[in-house]
């Protein structure tokens, strides 16, 4: 395989990126820099009876006291719980209004979604997509973004496995550009922007790590990151809350062997997990789909990217696809 650099184009965000298999060969420091989860002073508040040191109890799965999943209201929110729209409000500045949830995923401190049983994995997918639903539901909410940190290097501040739901009433930059483009390729071409990136990667074979009836996983062609992997649904478009209970037990399975073959060969434990969404207003658009984005961390950015906005991978998606298959 070639180690000549390429720019590659990300259909889903229009943008360009930089792979680069040549940089795979600086010398970068590989000395153990701390553990891969916080240790955050005091006790757990997402561990069973500690349930008065979390705010609201949102919901409970199943809804007796023997919880398996919860989900609770962000003790240090991004946005003001009163739900506001945006054309309420005018000038260059309005409320930060929306709503913020941490779904905490099982009762148990240690472990993540490799580990977790068959059923637990299960129920903690329901649980994101029950509250997505009741979020989508909501007065005012534009989107919400569905996402798990896991490990100090991708944000987190709890040992404890959870994901957060964040609905706002506006859309981030990347949300409606993403949108705005996925639904001017569905007007253009007659089917969804995904359907298209799935029929050209299916068809080019060598960035796929695995496929079945129901999910396809695969190296993108455009990285931001080393190893980053996406779980594609071969059907299912619109929305995650959609998704039907036996749909998110296949896909846990799915998901499962996607985080623990990725930390295993990149080498990297510490990643961020990605619901890629539509507009709550557009889930039923023609254009409309969602997928899983699992990106890797390491190292942050540095002269290259913050200076040009490009991102820059050593490994390109063909490698990483190989090795992980």
């Amino acid at each position: 395989m070639s180690d000549a650099a390429s720019y590659r184009h990300d259909p889903m965000e229009d943008s360009w990126r930089v792979v680069a298999p040549g940089r795979a060969s600086v010398p970068m420091d590989t000395s153990a820099r701390g553990p891969l989860l916080p240790a955050p002073p005091g006790p757990c508040p997402f561990c069973p009876g500690n349930e008065g040191e979390t705010t609201e109890i949102v919901a409970q799965f199943p809804t007796s006291a023997d919880w398996r999943v919860r989900a609770v209201t962000n003790r240090y929110p991004v946005v003001s719980t009163e739900v506001v729209p945006p054309t309420t409000t005018g000038g260059h500045a309005r409320p930060a209004t929306g709503v913020h949830e941490i779904l905490v995923e099982g009762r148990e401190h240690e472990g993540d979604l490799p580990t977790f049983s068959p059923e637990l994995r299960k129920m903690v997918l329901q649980g994101y997509r029950d509250r997505l639903a009741a979020m989508e539901a909501m007065d005012g909410i534009r989107h919400v973004s569905v996402f798990r940190n896991r490990g100090r290097r991708a944000g987190s501040s709890q040992p404890h496995p959870h994901g957060q739901l964040l609905g706002t009433t506006v859309g981030g930059r990347l949300q409606e550009r993403r949108w705005a483009l996925a639904r001017a390729h569905s007007r253009r071409e007659g089917r969804s922007l995904l359907d298209t990136v799935l029929a050209r990667e299916i068809d080019a074979e060598e960035r796929i790590v695995s496929a079945d009836e129901d999910f396809v996983v695969l190296c993108p062609f455009a990285p931001q990151a080393n190893y980053q992997t996406w779980i594609v649904p071969r059907l299912l478009r619109g929305s995650f809350s959609a998704l039907a209970d036996e749909e998110l037990e296949r896909l846990g399975e799915v998901l499962a062997k996607t985080i623990a073959r990725v930390t295993e060969v990149s080498g990297r434990q510490a990643y961020n997990l990605l619901w890629r969404l539509p507009p709550v207003r557009a889930k039923n658009d023609a254009a409309a789909f969602w997928y899983l984005d699992l990106i890797p961390r390491g190292g942050g950015p540095a002269g290259v990217e913050l200076s040009t906005g490009l991102s820059l991978c050593s490994v390109s998606p063909e490698a990483a696809a190989e090795s992980l298959r």
